[in-house]
C-alpha cells in the first residue's frame, strides 16, 4: 500500500513545479505528517525532493530529475484508448472513482512542461456535463477546431447578417451544444444557420473562470 502511495507522490511532484504538504496529503488522503514520512522515503531513495519555507513554500522535486514511471494499468489503458477514440461520454460512464486523476497524473508525468501546459489549457475549452451521453451536430468538429486554435468565427443567427464571434469554450449541457464566446454570450449551436471560420486569431483571457458559467448552466433548465 505504501509503496503504491509513494509512486503516487512521485507523480505529483513531478507533474508539478511546487506543492503543498496540505494540498499532497488531500490528494493522497492522509495526514500530513504521513506525507512528510514518505518525502523522507523519496529522499533516502535518491529522489532530489526540496522542501521551502514561508508564504510561497511548499515542496518539488530539484530541476533535472526524471522519474522512472510506472506503466498503466488495464482499467487506465483502456479509459486512455477510449479517450483517444474520442468517446468522452464512455469515459464517464465506465470510469471509477478516483481513476481518472491517476490516468491524468501519469499522462502529464510523460509529458515534457510546455506539452503539459498545453494539455492544462485544453481542458478549459470543453465544458461537457457529467453523466450525459454527448450528441453530434453538424457544425461541431468545424467549431472545434476553432476554439482549440483560438479562431474567431463567422456566425448567422437568423437573417441575412453575419456576426463575429471569438469562441472560448464549446459546451455540452442540458443535453444541448452551446457556445461560449466573448465577451459573455452563451450561443446555443441549434440557432448558427450558417458558419464561416475566420483566418483571425484572438487573445484568449489569460485565466478563464468557468464557475459562474457552471452554476447558471445548473440552474438553467434542460
Amino acid at each position: 500500500m505504501r509503496a503504491t502511495r509513494l509512486i503516487q507522490l512521485l507523480m505529483l511532484l513531478q507533474s508539478r513545479r511546487r506543492v503543498t504538504v496540505g494540498l499532497l496529503a488531500e490528494r493522497l488522503q492522509v495526514s500530513r505528517r504521513t506525507i512528510q514520512r514518505d518525502l523522507e522515503a523519496l529522499g533516502r531513495a535518491g529522489v532530489p525532493v526540496a522542501t521551502w519555507r514561508g508564504l510561497a513554500g511548499g515542496v518539488e522535486l530539484l530541476p533535472g530529475f526524471r522519474a522512472p514511471w510506472a506503466p498503466l494499468t488495464v482499467d487506465e489503458t483502456e479509459r486512455l484508448a477510449l479517450c483517444l477514440a474520442g468517446r468522452l461520454d464512455v469515459v464517464r460512464a465506465l470510469d471509477l472513482e478516483g481513476h481518472e486523476d491517476s490516468l491524468r497524473i501519469k499522462l502529464l508525468g510523460h509529458l515534457p512542461e510546455p506539452r503539459r501546459e498545453q494539455v492544462e489549457t485544453l481542458g478549459q475549452r470543453f465544458l461537457l456535463e457529467p453523466g450525459e451521453s454527448v450528441e453530434e451536430h453538424r457544425h461541431l468538429a468545424e467549431l472545434a477546431a476553432a476554439v482549440r486554435r483560438s479562431r474567431s468565427v463567422y456566425l448567422r443567427l437568423g437573417g441575412d447578417e453575419e456576426l463575429l464571434f471569438e469562441p472560448l469554450v464549446l459546451v455540452w449541457w442540458g443535453r444541448r451544444w452551446s457556445l461560449f464566446c466573448h465577451p459573455e454570450d452563451l450561443v446555443e449551436l441549434d440557432r448558427i444557420e450558417s458558419l464561416r471560420t475566420s483566418s483571425r486569431r484572438f487573445d484568449r483571457p489569460p485565466e478563464l473562470d468557468l464557475g459562474p458559467l457552471v452554476r447558471s448552466l445548473q440552474g438553467s433548465p434542460s
